[in-house]
């Protein structure tokens, strides 16, 4: 166990160096050529290329996992009883397709909350019309308050 530890603290220490080395040379543009751990390191963007398609919450059923609802900062809400197989869009027909929260009632999955207006103040973050609730599963919601509170980031 400690030589798997020492092993550990080594490639943490390697990787936390290439990863200085490689943020030092980004500044330059170029990697240092002297140094061969840094020679074919690359810049690349790992992060959304555009502002759409963010997800803003996440809740799952904790009897079963695979029963799930995804809100979307810009894209509605999402409901998948497959573990993220298949996925069914279930609130595209309201007042706000900017979601700061969802969740899933854990003692009757059939009752869904959805707070919308996402939390994140940014310059693409759009306004929400208060909190929706269904009691069939997501077939339909009703809004039931708070239309005014523009952002709902937590149920």
């Amino acid at each position: 166990m400690r030589a798997h530890v020492r092993r550990w603290d080594r490639l943490t220490f390697v990787s936390a160096l290439a990863l200085t080395g490689a943020t030092l040379a980004g500044q330059s543009g170029t990697a240092p050529a002297t140094d061969p751990m840094l020679q074919s390191l690359r810049w690349r963007n790992i992060g959304n290329a555009n502002l759409i398609g963010r997800i803003s919450s996440v809740d799952a059923l904790e009897s079963d996992w695979t029963h799930v609802v995804v809100g979307s900062a810009s894209g509605g809400v999402w409901k998948s009883v497959n573990g993220g197989t298949s996925w069914t869009t279930i609130f595209d027909n309201y007042g706000s397709a900017s979601i700061g929260d969802v969740r899933i009632n854990q003692q009757n999955p059939q009752i869904i909350w959805v707070g919308t207006g996402e939390e994140c103040g940014r310059n693409s973050a759009a306004w929400g019309d208060g909190i929706y609730k269904s009691t069939n599963g997501g077939a339909t919601f009703t809004n039931v308050g708070l239309k005014d509170s523009y952002n709902i980031s937590k149920i």
